[in-house]
């Protein structure tokens, strides 16, 4: 479940009190497996005045989504508290994971990683000097990847590559169906400079014409370090995202 929330927020020194203070202490922990132990603090008089600091306020679930709202902070709450972040309830997600060339693929469930928080499913297309690859795969994602379910770039050496993404969890995946969108090869009127360089830097001056939605420039240039060996290289092409 995604969780975002922020707020004012004073800074204090938890303290463990003795039985005879516990009467006038509010219980901020109970540890479950030792239900003798509690940590306890006193709780300070209610002081609502206003001391001058304002901090957005929030408390989303199931989204980061957040609105403009302020709130005005009191007594010694003198810092804004912002979390974001994503709360693993019960056992942990568990997604197949596999990978192929060809229409589908089938693979074992895997335990995903903390982070990662739904189910992706992948649907890929390279098309190279005409020649056309078809690639699928399944795995554990997170949930930014879904936010652009389609992506494509377009090199002029006749280099394409599309993919598709649909994310989901337990049982919906089942049913979930992702499909490459109708190829459109028709110019769009944005150019783009195009430049495939493997092993330098440098860049001709040559101009591609981008298609359908590929609504942006995509430009690229650094090393890629492996091991000992350094590799120079350079892209631009056409994206859409």
């Amino acid at each position: 479940m995604h969780v975002r929330s922020y707020s004012c927020a004073p800074a204090r020194k938890v303290e463990r009190l003795t039985g005879e203070e516990i009467s006038n202490a509010h219980i901020s922990l109970l540890t479950l497996s030792n239900p003798t132990v509690i940590c306890l603090f006193p709780l300070p008089p209610v002081n609502t005045t206003p001391n001058g600091l304002q901090c957005p306020v929030c408390f989303s679930l199931g989204s980061y989504e957040c609105g403009n709202e302020i709130v005005y902070c009191t007594g010694s709450e003198t810092y804004c508290f912002d979390f974001t972040g994503t709360l693993v309830m019960g056992s942990s997600l568990q997604c197949k994971v596999c990978d192929g060339f060809t229409q589908d693929c089938s693979g074992p469930m895997q335990t995903c990683d903390p982070d990662q928080d739904t189910c992706g499913i992948i649907k890929g297309e390279g098309i190279f000097g005409g020649v056309k690859i078809l690639l699928n795969e399944k795995s554990c994602v997170t949930s930014n990847m879904c936010r652009n379910s389609h992506f494509s770039f377009f090199l002029e050496q006749g280099i394409r590559l599309r993919r598709s993404i649909a994310c989901c969890t337990g049982e919906a995946c089942r049913t979930v169906s992702v499909q490459l969108p109708p190829l459109n090869t028709t110019p769009n009127g944005l150019q783009c400079p195009v430049c495939f360089s493997i092993g330098s830097s440098d860049c001709g001056n040559g101009i591609v014409n981008c298609t359908g939605s590929e609504t942006y420039c995509f430009d690229f240039a650094g090393v890629f370090h492996m091991g000992k060996f350094y590799l120079f290289c350079a892209v631009i092409f056409c994206l859409s995202l």
